[in-house]
């Protein structure tokens, strides 16, 4: 099956409860319009069945909302202002893939991937300054009430997209392992995932504020219905190369001068039971 499809959507305006900072009190809703077109098809490479899917997206925004971004100051408190910006222009390119194949009765292997190439194409940001005329900025006591005037604008497009990593792929291989009939069925599923590096902040201002790539691999051994019972046993090693990454983070350069990252979950292994849900504690 071959498709396509548009969409139009939005997301509400905001207001910055955060800033007191008049040129940036609200923040326009979000438009976007999106493009799109794939396939969805089956078929035999002989004996061996087989799927596929893909898609291609195209999506272009207007006013997009952008947060976690330091670089704009209140000149009256020397402090980032703490609101949501809007990007004027964007679009986002995507590619999707996923295949699964049945290569034999005991081996079934899945992968996936997919690309993303997100770009500013029109983002500035007003410069601010005191206004001279107004005498409450005359006075240090005073100043963090005076008005703010636009002096200039800051070109931010070359930023990149946050949370937008450029790609991920991975792959998931499960294998039925040959055992008696009596014992049960015991299957062995490995599993590989990999993303690409992406930024959580602005990289023209927090240039630290970077997630590193991720290569994870998951174990699992799963016995069902063990020697002829209703019970389950499963044996898993989740991050088996026990690899150091980052999951995300924020940025607070502007106003702490601290940026902070989340770290993913280090090679965790155990045991476990689902037993289905009986009228006793016994799952045997």
């Amino acid at each position: 099956m071959v498709y396509a499809s548009t969409r139009r959507g939005y997301q509400p305006a905001l207001v910055n409860t955060t800033t007191s900072v008049s040129q940036y009190l609200t923040t326009p809703k979000l438009m976007i319009d999106d493009v799109e077109a794939g396939i969805k098809s089956e078929g035999r490479f002989g004996t061996i069945p087989w799927r596929f899917n893909g898609a291609a997206y195209y999506e272009w925004l207007r006013d997009s909302h952008r947060g976690g971004f330091g670089g704009i100051i209140d000149p009256r408190t020397n402090l980032s202002v703490g609101a949501v910006l809007p990007v004027q222009k964007a679009i986002v390119k995507r590619l999707e893939a996923e295949l699964k194949v049945i290569a034999a009765h005991w081996v079934q292997v899945s992968m996936f991937a997919d690309y993303i190439d997100a770009q500013y194409k029109t983002f500035t940001a007003p410069i601010l300054g005191v206004d001279p005329t107004d005498p409450p900025c005359a006075d240090s006591a005073t100043r963090p009430q005076c008005r703010t005037i636009v002096t200039g604008s800051q070109d931010l497009s070359k930023d990149d997209f946050s949370y937008a990593p450029m790609h991920h792929f991975g792959s998931t291989v499960r294998l039925s392992l040959p055992t008696s009939r009596g014992l049960g069925d015991v299957s062995l599923t490995a599993t590989y995932y990999h993303q690409a590096k992406y930024h959580f902040a602005s990289t023209s201002q927090e240039p630290e504020a970077v997630v590193e790539p991720q290569n994870l691999v998951n174990l699992r051994l799963d016995w069902k219905n063990v020697l002829k019972s209703r019970v389950d046993l499963a044996a898993y090693v989740r991050n088996a190369t026990n690899q150091t990454y980052l999951v995300g983070g924020d940025s607070q350069q502007g106003s702490t001068g601290i940026t902070y990252g989340l770290y993913g979950e280090p090679r965790m292994y155990g045991v476990e039971s689902p037993c289905p849900v009986l009228t006793s504690w016994s799952c045997s």
